[in-house]
Order: C-alpha cells, then sequence, then structure tokens
C-alpha cells in the first residue's frame, strides 16, 4: 500500500524451528531480530533505524506464548531468575505497529521475499514465522490489537468524549530526563504525560497538513491542556520490573480512567479522540520499539456527552486504587 500517512498494527505468528531457550523479556532481543529481518532487504533503513537520536517508526511488544505458566514460574522468569525452554510446535505472537510508508514496504518486501522461510531469531531461540495478522479476525469483539489506518482517518471524528479508558499492556514509563544521580523516570499515567506522548509521535509522522502545528497547538500546548482538563477517576494498575541485558526498567500496567473536566469544545480537547486511536499504533511513553508501552484505548467505555457539561460523571473523589 502506499496511502499517505498509512499506520499498521500487526501480529506475527512464530512457531520454533528447533527446541532453545526464552527468557519473557523480549523486548530487545525482539529488536533485533526485527532489524535483523529489515536488515536482508534494505541495509540503508535499517541502519538509519539504529541512529540513537532517531523516534523510531516502529513499536514492537513483548512475545506472547507463556500463558501456561503459573503465577510463581512467570515472576521468577520475569526477575531474569531463569530462562524457559521452547519446543517445536508452540505457537507465539509477537506484535509490531508501523508508521512509516518506507519501513512498511521494506517489511512487505522481507514477507514475499522469504515467504515460508522467514526466520527470527529471539534471544536462544529461532521462530518461522508462519503467519501475519493486519486485520481483526472474523468474530473478534471489543477492540483489536490489529488494525490499519491513515492520520486522516483518526482525525476524522473529533468529538471528545467525558471519560477516556486506557489499557496500558505493557510496562509503560515516562522519561523525566538526567537528574544528577541518574536517569529519572515516571511510574504513573498523568494524563499531561500520556497525551504529550501521542502528541509528540503524531508530529514527527504525521503529513505536515495534518499536523498539531498546522492548526496552531503543540504537544505542550496540549499536555497543559489535559493536566488542568483531565483527572484519573478510577484505575488497576501494578508496576512491573523488565530485567535487561544491561539495566532493568520498572514501568506502570493495567488500565486506567480519565475524566474531562473542562468545556468539550476547547480547541485541545478536539485532539483527545485522535490521539488515543493513536495509541493503538504508537504506544505510549518510554522505548516503545523495545517492548514497553504497549497502549489502546478502550473506546466501549467512554460515552458520548449528552449531559450537562456541569454535572461530570465522576469525580476526582471517585478514585478507585485496586490491585490487579
Amino acid at each position: 500500500m502506499d496511502e499517505v500517512g498509512a499506520l499498521y498494527a500487526l501480529q506475527l505468528r512464530l512457531s520454533p524451528v528447533e527446541a532453545g531457550e526464552l527468557r519473557l523479556n523480549t523486548g530487545a532481543p525482539a529488536q533485533a531480530a526485527f532489524l535483523d529481518l529489515l536488515r536482508q532487504v534494505d541495509p540503508e533503513l535499517t541502519a538509519r533505524l539504529h541512529a540513537a537520536d532517531l523516534r523510531r517508526p516502529y513499536t514492537l511488544g513483548l512475545l506472547r506464548g507463556f500463558d501456561h505458566l503459573d503465577a510463581r514460574t512467570r515472576a521468577e522468569v520475569m526477575a531474569g531468575a531463569r530462562a524457559l525452554p521452547v519446543t517445536p510446535g508452540a505457537v507465539f505472537w509477537l506484535r509490531v505497529t508501523i508508521l512509516d510508508a518506507e519501513l512498511f514496504q521494506s517489511f512487505t518486501r522481507a514477507m514475499l521475499e522469504h515467504a515460508g522461510s522467514l526466520i527470527m531469531r529471539i534471544g536462544g531461540a529461532r521462530f518461522a514465522v508462519t503467519r501475519v495478522l493486519g486485520m481483526p479476525e472474523p468474530g473478534e469483539r471489543g477492540p483489536s490489537w490489529v488494525g490499519h489506518a491513515t492520520f486522516a482517518d483518526l482525525l476524522a471524528d473529533r468529538t471528545p468524549t467525558r471519560q477516556w479508558r486506557f489499557e496500558f499492556a505493557t510496562p509503560t514509563a515516562f522519561s523525566l530526563g538526567q537528574r544528577a544521580w541518574g536517569k529519572a523516570f515516571a511510574l504513573f499515567p498523568d494524563p499531561g504525560q500520556v497525551w504529550r506522548s501521542l502528541a509528540r509521535m503524531w508530529e514527527t509522522f504525521a503529513p505536515a497538513q495534518l499536523s498539531m502545528a498546522a492548526m496552531a497547538l503543540t504537544p505542550r500546548d496540549l499536555a497543559e491542556f489535559c493536566d488542568e482538563a483531565l483527572v484519573v477517576t478510577r484505575y488497576q494498575l501494578e508496576t512491573q520490573y523488565l530485567p535487561g541485558a544491561r539495566f532493568g526498567q520498572a514501568g506502570f500496567q493495567g488500565t486506567v480512567e480519565y475524566t474531562l473536566m473542562h468545556d468539550l469544545q476547547a480547541p485541545a480537547a478536539q485532539w483527545l479522540a485522535p490521539l488515543a486511536r493513536f495509541a493503538l499504533y504508537a504506544g505510549v511513553g518510554y522505548k516503545t520499539s523495545m517492548g514497553m508501552g504497549q497502549t489502546r484505548w478502550l473506546p466501549g467505555t467512554a460515552r458520548r456527552e449528552t449531559e450537562d457539561a456541569s454535572q461530570p460523571s465522576a469525580t476526582q473523589s471517585q478514585i478507585l486504587a485496586e490491585e490487579r
């Protein structure tokens, strides 16, 4: 496809080609495998994607396929204390999103040129890519983790709602920059942090005519509006630590609901819905190219505003903090 400003959310089905071992924190190994796949068809693009200061036009999830583990085993593996064996016949899934047409073309070339023989090495295991899922399967209910859209599609409906609910499916954190003692992170989904992250990615990859700048708004403006006008009214979150080869990273994971306490007609409010839909493709926060920040808006729980704006359905005093 060559649509301007096209966005893709895909699921790759992976099958081990031989016995091996794997750790649950597959973010960095999965990124290496993805870039190696691209290198085979477009080494120049792959070299650019390695640039340290680049906002990467893709996200990667953590490898899925460990649902059979009991809580104790999962905790041990996530802590990096042990690896798990993988054997042929098992099924794993890796989520990939792409925000750039050139990258999507290279990815498609890799799929076509190596159809039936595409191998990805993730950590200590080798996988055959047996299927690429790009659209929700028939009968799938509720929000999906796969899909295709354009920036124009996301902007088509700017009607804000009073309530917003997000799912953070993998550990999520926000970088607060360097301090004298090291790098600081925010481990809570404050509304300004969430929408600022989405707005920055939008400004990086959206066509110029569809940018926030073209409408006299900046990510900072939007973040300030969100911090003032949105409050957290319900959440079910836990902190999760992802070990790494060099450094680990903690993040929050779960669901959060925000309530808009401001005038729905405010210019900044018109950007809440497009950016919420964008979360499916852009992810939120730190290291989204290495498994973190996999996020989606859950619109089924957000109501279109039909009541008096002076009577919101929830207030800050209704916050529920529940252990998931």
